[in-house]
């Protein structure tokens, strides 16, 4: 069946195909002959690889992976230069594929949720395209410090992981506005953090907090969440402009919302 329908799309030049829920094992070498592909939609399937020819696509900018079976980045993916968008959340990653990686020179977004990574490869940082990451429900440890030569994100996405602390070269990222860290084992936030002029979102809960650096002072944050932290020292972070108020959850004080106002 998955045959018959890659060939209507052979025919008919589509520039969607949508795959999704059909129990597929594998996907079938002829989809490589669709070279007028934008838009794949693989999502909740049993797919473990993808034939080589998937490389052929070469003006695909949208590809969904989530809900398969892949323990790595397919090799094919290495070949889609014209790719922006990459979902390959609930699989089982264990590892990214270095040569992928460095393929994906247009990719903007990746979801990489719910998988089993525990470290991110150096080549993190040959995704000089890339805006979003979001790495939540993973079990990394540590992030690479070249990472932060991804200087176009504004969000990063790392929650639910066993994080110890960020990258001192975290402060290159200076275009971030989004900064999710909740639910890791962080002990301490780098001074780094002060140059994210840009950050408005901050979500530290859940960590292992006892001390926050007065360079957060400097930051226009609109929302900072850092709730269940062993807090023993304490400055109040304000807002930029005065009718701004930044929300602060502070559990040692019996876990209840502090609002301060410049």
């Amino acid at each position: 069946m998955a045959d018959t329908l890659l060939l209507r799309a052979l025919k008919g030049k589509a520039k969607k195909l949508n795959f999704s829920n059909k129990k597929l094992d594998s996907v079938p070498s002829i989809i490589g002959k669709i070279v007028s592909l934008t838009n794949v939609e693989l999502k909740n399937n049993r797919i473990r690889d993808l034939p080589p020819e998937f490389g052929s696509l070469v003006q695909l900018a949208i590809l969904n992976l989530g809900n398969n079976e892949l323990e790595d980045l397919p090799e094919a993916l290495a070949y889609l230069l014209s790719l922006q968008k990459l979902h390959v959340f609930q699989n089982k990653l264990r590892t990214l594929n270095p040569r992928v990686l460095i393929g994906l020179q247009n990719l903007t977004l990746l979801n990489l949720n719910h998988n089993d990574l525990v470290t991110l490869p150096e080549e993190i940082g040959r995704l000089c395209s890339l805006q979003y990451l979001s790495l939540d429900h993973n079990h990394l440890v540590h992030l690479p410090s070249t990472l932060c030569a991804c200087v176009e994100m504004t969000e990063l996405h790392v929650a639910y992981n066993n994080l110890q602390g960020l990258p001192l070269e975290i402060g290159y990222l200076t275009g971030l506005t989004k900064l999710h860290l909740q639910r890791n084992r962080i002990k301490e936030l780098p001074e780094g953090l002060g140059k994210l002029l840009k950050l408005t979102y901050l979500d530290v809960a859940g960590n292992e907090l006892r001390i926050f650096p007065t360079e957060l002072g400097k930051l226009p944050l609109r929302e900072m969440y850092c709730e269940e932290n062993p807090l023993l020292n304490f400055t109040p972070v304000h807002s930029v402009q005065e009718e701004e108020v930044l929300a602060l959850k502070v559990p040692i004080l019996g876990q209840f919302l502090c609002s301060f106002i410049s």
